[in-house]
């Protein structure tokens, strides 16, 4: 997200407006819980393969704010979703309201975030990565470029 689109106030405005549009569309009704562990097995097949050809699956939550974010929070509680996600996969995960450098951060137009605050969040997430089993990842590396 450039420092020009922030500045733009009209832009942000009507990014915002189309989730706004979007969160008072009909949704069909939630999963049930069945129907959610369903879903779940299906992805823990694909990381199965992943694991077996010897990769490393670790799924990531970025950062969502305002109106956006709490649509997410009412349609997709997370003790219902990620936490699931990962007890199902057996799969680490990152994600954003776990770290306190990044779960306040705020999205301009509640998905992506400004320049300054990706490098905090990429700075975040390279420390965390890093600390997960089996992902040798030189922190320094990354973040002299940033």
């Amino acid at each position: 997200m450039t420092d020009r689109f922030v500045a733009d106030t009209a832009q942000v405005g009507m990014v915002k407006g189309i989730w706004a549009g979007l969160a008072k569309m009909p949704m069909p009704p939630p999963m049930n819980d069945a129907q959610i562990l369903a879903f779940l097995k299906d992805i823990r097949k694909s990381t199965d393969k992943i694991k077996a050809r010897g990769g490393k699956v670790i799924f990531v939550r970025t950062p969502s704010s305002g109106a956006f974010r709490q649509m997410e929070l009412a349609g997709f509680a997370r003790s219902r979703y990620w936490d699931k996600l990962l007890e199902v996969t057996g799969c680490p995960g990152i994600h954003f309201e776990d770290d306190a450098a990044t779960k306040n951060l705020v999205c301009p137009e509640f998905s992506h975030l400004n320049r300054s605050d990706a490098k905090v969040y990429t700075t975040a997430f390279i420390k965390n990565l890093s600390q997960h089993q089996g992902w040798n990842v030189r922190s320094e590396k990354f973040l002299t470029k940033l």
